[in-house]
Parts: C-alpha cells; structure tokens; sequence
C-alpha cells in the first residue's frame, strides 16, 4: 500500500510539473495572442476565468481531502492567505508602488533625488498603513456596505 502511494504521488507531482500552472498560463498567453477578433479574445478571457475560478474552488477542496484533519483548517487559511498574500504584491507592482520610485526620480535634480524618493516612498508607506489601521474603525462607524459602495466609486 505504501509503495503505491509513493507511485501515485510520484505520479501526480510529474503531471503537474508537465501540466501545471505555468503550462495554463503559457496556453492562456497563446489563446489571447492567437485572437483575431474581439470575440475570440471575449471566448479567451471567458475560459481562462472559468479556469482560475474553478481552481480556487478545487484548491481548497482538494487541501481539506488529503490533509490530516488537526491541520486541515490551518493548510486551507494558509492557501488562502498565501493566494491574497500574491495579490496584494501583485496588485501593488502595478498600481502607486513604482509610480514612486520612476515618477519621483525623474522629477528631482540629482542632487536631492535620494532624498526626495525617500521621502515619496516613505510617505505612501505611511498612509498605507493608516488607511489599514483605520479601515475597521471606520468601517464599523458608518457599516461595512457603504464602505464597500465607497471603495467601489473610487475605481469608476
């Protein structure tokens, strides 16, 4: 029984090195590159979201079936905080994090470039964390819903 499970594991760690995330993110690159109208980028984007979303879900799942049950809470919110842990970096490589460290060096003369990037970097670091330390205080003071209608009207 014992060999067996090592040749399944063996056998399921191959495949999803050979078929694994980066193999879907390669077809996915392919299927949007490859499309010659709107239509087939709409099919495209439509498919890769029913693939990420079904992964979500099945990751999850599958951690909770074969993990041991007096860690399967703790292997599960690690998941999930490691998945919002990369969005939160990701989402942070694209929005003010290098608008920062690009926009303010171009903008001081080289003498107080140091300073003045410093001063950016530190300054957004420090709102940042006051906007997280005040987001449950605030949100408890007005409701959580229209924080979230807030939030949402930033973005439009």
């Amino acid at each position: 029984m014992r060999r067996y499970l090592y040749f399944v594991t063996f056998v399921a760690a191959l495949a999803g090195l050979m078929f694994g995330f980066e193999t879907a993110v390669i077809k996915g690159a392919i299927y949007y590159g490859l499309a010659t109208n709107i239509w087939m980028f709409v099919i495209a984007r439509f498919l890769g979201g029913i693939a990420v979303g079904g992964a979500s879900v099945l990751t999850p799942m599958y951690i909770s079936e074969v993990s041991p049950p007096k860690i399967r809470g703790q292997l599960v919110a690690t998941n999930q905080l490691s998945i919002v842990t990369g969005i939160l970096v990701a989402f942070f490589a694209i929005s003010q994090g290098p608008v920062i460290r690009v926009v303010l060096s171009e903008i001081f003369p080289n003498s107080v470039r140091a300073k003045g990037t410093a001063t950016g970097s530190f300054s957004h670091w420090i709102f940042n964390f006051g906007i997280a330390l005040l987001f449950p205080v605030i949100s408890s003071m007005i409701g959580v819903g229209y924080v979230f209608v807030f939030l949402r009207l930033q973005r439009c």
